[in-house]
């Protein structure tokens, strides 16, 4: 070793890493290395000087600090060294320098990978070489099984792979997922590595854990001359993976039509099925591969062969929306009335879908329009949900040309006929029952609202939770499609489930142009929903300020309260709308009204910390000393909550300092009602994050009648510190079925922090039939798919279970999945045939429930009906199982 350049003090002279940063000449990077000594756990060498000399090859440094005695072989936080620096940066002097001072070459860093994996990955054949020379391991494999030749072949280094390959690399190295350095090139599609690796002995039908070879990866890749290489190389072009998979079919389906003929005349077999029954005629018809099915064709593929699905070439070229393939197969002689399993043409398909183009072409070639699946739906039936004009008229005209004869005049009861068949299709509904018109409205096509109502829809017709097209194109925002429903006599006045007029609908989303087309046409600014809740209100509470004007100037009760005693200015104090709020002062709302807990709007806006609606109610002379039922006064509740600046401004405006007795649950423990007390004492004395007090609060609530859990719950709602508590009231309130104590809990944050809150609440208020808690927490974002009990039941299970219909149906129009198993494998199907609920079992059938999946007894829906005694239900299952009917 040469003799130090310089001399050292002594204290720098005893820590080597020290005096290579002198060495460097690098103050700071010695202060960071005065550092690092004094906590050698965790030394600091992602810029450690050693690191930066190889990486940047600057080897007059890295002399020093090799002559300085500095450990070489010292790891980065990823596990690197300095070699490996060398190796990533190509610095051949550097690396070289390294390996002569002793830097070890099998050091691997965090991922497994050596010094020459690194330099294998980049390509840098002198350092490969060099390397290798040095005794590096050309066969190490890295955390994931890579060997350095993998990587080197996979990026078409050649020459590393050459390297790599002289000095003992193994050509057909195995990863973890079985792939060998063949398969890797041929996925990249580099052809003279190929080639290199061929010529060395690499085996070609070597296959991985898929069951892919060289040449399906190479057709994977989409590389053509890489496939032509090693088919000339005299592969196997037969074989076939997992899947079922030969090169002809993977070929087909990527759309390589320059190789196809190659394989035919290598022997594939052209009409060989996957697993799956997919042929390549079958994946090049869907692919839109125009040339390819050409190709295939005119090599006698069979063009009538069909998948385990029932689908034909023809109806595969339909499902992928490829109408100039479809025409070509049709040409070619491929049956057109071909179908699927259910039933299924390749007319319905192509209706379904939408595609004018698709369906004009089939109606050409003399499709069947009457033809019916399994449902006893026609093509017609199929498209009239998917709203395209164009496929229906299509339709219709070829249903109504192909009952005419020429050469008669039609009597009026034919006409008749035609025109009832007509309109059943314009108002026929879903299963969640929606016509085309409200389906129409609520998506804004003005174009199909124009049709269907030309074709005589009935404009007022409802569906399940009782929306018509005039409140979802109303609660859309969609003007145009209001008006032109306006104009058709849409009745305005009509109210769904919940009481929600459209009216209501426009106000709570705030579309002004909306509200003011509605009053206009006669809505009523009285109506209230089933909470009591007027469209003023609505309006208030959103803060939409101009429609707020509108109804006040239009008359509206401004003072109106809803069922829990809340008027628009309580509703838009709560809220901190401080416009709003002013407005209504002027208009002459009252400050002090009480809803039915005594709140008034300035103990809501002091008790939520809108400072500037408190402001807003004091100059309006709001009675600042109001109290509650539970003796809270606005000061107090702003105290509570720890909104210190309102309880000052409160004070300040005559409040009381101490608005409360000492303690401020004597009141309510006068009024018969000790739990109050002890409740709200314990939450009071409890700490922010309620632990101290954990045990007696969650006894009081879960001990708690109805009518003192919504008290317990609406007032202590308001005085929690964290969301702990909240969340286990939001529970016992979703399993109570108090919706508007769920609302309000959900407002206040509730099931906002700790996953899973929601969905226990869901799956509470789905067993006891809660209906509108439910509906709350799926709105709030609770998944309707979500189990979070031991026996693995479902929100729908349970609904299913219990026999509520309604539950069941909000929960599969919000993708409640039916297919679901819990852990003994009952679907809710097998829940609602055991339990004997024959509406549910309809619904869910309807909805596309399998009746012949079977649990982990070997039962199914019908097995378990008949044994619970439910004949009725077990023979409505048996008749549609056998009617084909099974599900999705």
């Amino acid at each position: 070793m040469k003799q130090r350049s310089k001399s050292y003090s002594p204290e720098i002279a005893a820590h080597p890493r020290l005096a290579a940063s002198q060495a460097v000449g690098s103050s700071k990077a010695l202060k960071r290395l005065v550092v690092a000594t004094k906590n050698p756990t965790k030394p600091e060498i992602t810029k450690n000087p050693l690191f930066l000399a190889a990486s940047r090859g600057r080897t007059d440094s890295l002399m020093r600090l090799i002559d300085s005695g500095v450990d070489l072989d010292i790891q980065s936080e990823d596990g690197k060294t300095a070699l490996m620096e060398a190796c990533l940066w190509r610095q051949s002097d550097a690396a070289q320098m390294l390996l002569d001072a002793g830097a070890s070459v099998g050091i691997v860093d965090h991922d497994g990978r050596a010094a020459l994996t690194h330099a294998a990955f980049w390509g840098h054949v002198e350092i490969v070489e060099m390397l290798l020379r040095h005794s590096a391991d050309p066969n190490h494999p890295d955390s994931w099984g890579y060997a350095p030749l993998h990587w080197a072949a996979g990026r078409g280094h050649t020459l590393a792979t050459k390297a790599l390959l002289d000095f003992g690399a193994h050509a057909d190295a195995r990863n973890k997922d079985l792939e060998t350095p063949l398969m890797k090139a041929c996925f990249a599609g580099h052809v003279k590595t190929t080639d290199l690796l061929l010529q060395r002995g690499a085996d070609g039908n070597a296959m991985d854990r898929s069951g892919d070879t060289p040449l399906l990866k190479a057709i994977a890749g989409r590389h053509a001359k890489t496939t032509e290489l090693l088919i000339k190389t005299g592969l196997n072009v037969s074989v076939q993976n997992r899947s079922g998979d030969t090169p002809l079919i993977a070929a087909s389906h990527q759309g390589l039509t320059g190789i196809i003929p190659l394989l035919l005349v290598s022997g594939a077999e052209i009409d060989h099925q996957t697993k799956f029954g997919n042929t390549a005629l079958m994946r090049a018809s869907y692919g839109g591969w125009y040339e390819t099915v050409k190709i295939l064709i005119e090599s006698g593929a069979d063009l009538d062969l069909s998948n385990k699905y029932g689908n034909s070439a023809l109806i595969e070229a339909c499902l992928g929306g490829q109408a100039e393939v479809a025409r070509l197969l049709l040409a070619a002689g491929a049956n057109i009335e071909s179908l699927d399993e259910e039933g299924r043409s390749a007319l319905m398909f192509a209706s379904s879908s939408g595609l004018p183009e698709l369906v004009s072409l089939l109606l050409e070639w003399g499709a069947d329009v009457h033809a019916r699946d399994r449902n006893s739906d026609t093509a017609l039936d199929w498209a009239y949900a998917e709203y395209n004009a164009d496929v229906v008229e299509l339709l219709l005209r070829a249903e109504s040309l192909s009952k005419m004869d020429p050469d008669e005049i039609p009597d009026q009861a034919t006409l008749g006929r035609s025109s009832q068949r007509y309109l059943d299709i314009v108002d026929g509904t879903d299963r969640n029952g929606q016509t085309p018109l409200i389906m129409a409205a609520e998506k804004g096509d003005l174009d199909w609202v124009d049709y269907l109502l030309a074709s005589g829809a009935q404009i007022n017709t409802a569906d399940r939770l009782g929306d018509t097209a005039l409140m979802k194109a109303a609660s859309k925002g969609y003007i145009r499609v209001v008006e032109r429903l306006l104009s058709a006599w849409a009745a305005v006045h009509l109210a769904n489930r919940y009481g929600n007029t459209a009216l209501m609908r426009a106000a709570y989303k705030g579309n002004i142009r909306i509200t003011k087309l509605l009053l206009a046409s006669g809505a009523d600014m009285t109506s209230k929903n089933r909470e009591g809740s007027t469209a003023l209100e609505f309006a208030a509470f959103k803060n939409h300020l101009s429609i707020t004007k509108l109804f006040v100037e239009k008359g509206a009760d401004i003072n109106a309260p809803d069922a829990y005693g809340d008027t628009p200015l309580i509703k838009s104090a709560a809220m901190g709308h401080v416009r709003v709020v002013r407005f209504l002062l002027e208009g002459g709302a009252d400050a002090n009204t009480r809803n039915r807990l005594g709140n008034t709007a300035l103990i809501r806006a002091a008790s939520n910390g809108h400072m500037g609606v408190v402001k807003t109610l004091m100059a309006s002379r709001a009675d600042i000393r109001a109290k509650n039922i539970y003796g809270h006064d606005a000061m107090s509740k702003a105290s509570l909550k720890g909104h210190q600046a309102i309880a000052k401004l409160l004070v300040s405006g005559g409040a009381d300092t101490i608005s409360m007795s000492e303690d401020p649950t004597t009141s309510l423990t006068s009024i018969g009602k000790p739990e109050y007390a002890e409740f709200f004492r314990l939450l009071r004395n409890a700490d922010e994050k309620t632990g101290d007090q954990w045990d007696g609060l969650l006894a009081i609530l879960r001990n708690a009648d109805s009518d003192m859990l919504e008290s317990l719950i609406t007032q202590g709602a308001d005085i929690v510190a964290d969301n702990k508590l909240r969340d286990v009231m939001l529970v016992l309130a979703a399993r109570a079925g108090k919706a508007h104590l769920v609302r309000m809990l959900v407002e206040r944050g509730a099931g906002s922090d700790v996953p899973g809150v929601l969905e226990s609440g869901l799956l509470l208020a789905c067993a006891r039939g809660h209906c509108q808690a439910a509906e709350v927490l799926i709105n709030a974002g609770a998944s309707p798919n979500a189990t979070r009990n031991k026996s693995g039941k479902s929100a729908l299970m349970k609904a299913a279970g219990a026999g509520h219909r309604d539950v069941v149906e909000l929960l599969l129009r919000n993708g409640a999945d039916t297919a679901y198993r819990n852990s003994s494998g009952n679907t809710a199907l097998m829940r609602a045939a055991y339990k004997g609920y024959e509406d549910v079992v309809k619904v869910l059938v309807r909805a596309g429930s399998q009746i012949t999946t079977e649990n982990s007894y070997g039962h199914s829906a019908i097995v378990l009906a008949a044994t619970a005694g439910h004949t009725h239900i077990a023979t409505f299952l048996r008749a549609m199982s056998s009617s084909g009917v099974t599900g999705d």
